[in-house]
């Protein structure tokens, strides 16, 4: 696995008012060569793994009996990235399968994140939950997960920039599914630049999320990805009669995998680091035995990927990109 480092930064004594950042960042995304400087410093990260690993969000993981088990089964599949929600119900069997892995705190990248209803300030709720996680006493990383309140996602990073200066609990610290105007309104108050930003991404929201992650790019934010809902739960989110299942299934068929393990790649395609849950866990391996989960790369061809950026935009991508052409044309214009 690899672990690339984040950019450092403490805030710098004078440091410049952020207030022309938003503006500037604007700007740039207009000029693919432009380069953005910027006021604010960034954050560190001690590891972040890359795409070629693949972290396990433990919020569906399942009922308190079973969470053991299966985290274990995680663990022992080669995942080393956690992320946590500071309220989760079930830490003390979160903390029962590290213990049990004998897998060293140093080896493993623990990402914990606040949001509602997580009450008190984010200290106090990431305080909590390092207590009663016992594993661990500090956070690799924690992550602010947006609200619709610009006031309030910007008074609760002020509290998450605290943190970070402070050095105690946590290393780095980084946003959850932050849209690009909700960075922007954050950045004139910002004294650090969020070490991360993880969203929820599919074929279909590409394009949605297109700016954000351009942005992200910019401002040298690493950017995470877990496969949204639409797309993982059912696979059933349909365009006709090109419907993104059948071209995933299809495209699983040749590489002797899974729809699941063919998103993942998508997702690694694009430089991004992969987030699963149990739910994408059980539908990562053909075999049906629970104890089957392994983590092995699937590397898909130019033209598969191509595929699945252009069904996943609809069929009027389709048309308008193929000019009244087949799939097959489209697809050989795109990776042309």
């Amino acid at each position: 696995m690899s672990y690339p480092a984040l950019n450092d930064g403490n805030p710098r004594p004078g440091h410049a008012s952020m207030t022309s950042l938003s503006s500037e960042l604007t700007m740039t995304l207009t000029s693919p060569d432009a380069t953005a400087s910027h006021g604010a410093e960034r954050c560190v990260g001690y590891m972040l793994p890359g795409p070629d690993s693949i972290a396990f969000a433990v919020g569906n993981i399942g009922s308190a009996s079973d969470i053991q088990k299966r985290l274990l089964q995680v663990l022992n599949a080669g995942v080393r990235h956690l992320i946590i929600p500071v309220n989760f119900a079930s830490l003390s069997q979160i903390s029962a399968a590290l213990t049990a892995s004998s897998i060293p705190r140093s080896d493993l990248f623990l990402t914990f994140f606040f949001q509602a209803p997580a009450t008190g300030d984010t200290e106090k709720a990431l305080k909590e939950a390092l207590d009663q996680l016992r594993f661990a006493r500090y956070a690799d990383l924690y992550l602010l997960r947006e609200t619709r309140s610009k006031t309030a996602n910007a008074s609760r990073w002020v509290q998450m920039e605290k943190l970070k200066i402070k050095g105690q609990l946590v290393r780095s610290i980084g946003i959850f599914n932050f849209t690009l105007n909700q960075i922007l309104a954050l950045l004139p108050t910002a004294t650090i630049i969020p070490a991360v930003n993880q969203i929820l991404l599919s074929p279909y929201t590409t394009k949605r999320f297109e700016k954000t992650i351009k942005a992200c790019k910019k401002l040298q934010i690493a950017v995470t990805a877990s496969l949204t809902d639409t797309v993982h739960l059912s696979l059933s989110y349909t365009y006709t009669p090109h419907g993104l299942d059948k071209v995933l299934e299809r495209i699983a068929k040749q590489h002797s995998t899974t729809p699941t393990r063919i998103l993942v790649a998508w997702l690694q395609s694009q430089g991004l680091s992969p987030v699963i849950t149990w739910k994408e866990k059980e539908k990562f391996s053909t075999s049906k035995t629970e104890t089957s989960f392994q983590i092995q790369r699937v590397d898909p061809t130019p033209v598969d990927i191509a595929l699945i950026d252009i069904v996943g935009e609809g069929p009027e991508h389709l048309h308008d990109h193929g000019h009244g052409k087949g799939v097959a044309e489209a697809v050989g214009d795109a990776v042309s």
